[in-house]
């Protein structure tokens, strides 16, 4: 099979099972959320407030697609709209204090449940999965250009 064929058909897996390893049933039941949503929370949480074209721009989704994902997150009190003050007409998006706690609770409750399955993260395995994501990360960046 041709090496490239097999890392993306990898990539698609791997991208499907981590969703199932981070949102088992459990985690799932206390924060049901889909994933555009999870990666405006994510994004949002990561580099504070956007807005709608550069937040439409790390989710990977369109503004038209961007502008129901945070209706939705509004209505769920997660995220709040806001102007800026030198430009009215360009929309600002950031975490409320309810979707700051909401990302917290559910960041320790993933980690929580990872660790009741007796995974132990040592400070060797840490060290080796921080290596590997740096370089994913990197190697995705340079896919986005």
């Amino acid at each position: 099979m041709d090496k490239q064929v097999d890392l993306l058909k990898r990539f698609i897996r791997l991208n499907s099972e981590m969703r199932k390893v981070i949102f088992n049933q459990e985690v799932n039941a206390q924060f049901s959320i889909g994933r555009k949503q999870l990666a405006t929370l994510t994004a949002l949480n990561d580099k504070g407030e956007l807005n709608m074209t550069n937040l439409a721009r790390e989710v990977g989704v369109s503004n038209q697609q961007l502008t129901k994902i945070v209706d939705v997150l509004v209505k769920r009190k997660l995220v709040q709209r806001g102007y800026n003050p030198n430009n009215r007409r360009v929309v600002l998006v950031s975490l409320t204090e309810v979707g700051i706690d909401y990302v917290e609770k559910m960041t320790d409750a993933i980690i929580q449940s990872i660790k009741g399955r007796g995974i132990d993260f040592n400070k060797k395995k840490l060290a080796e999965i921080e290596t590997h994501l740096s370089y994913l990360e990197d190697f995705i960046e340079e896919l986005l250009i």
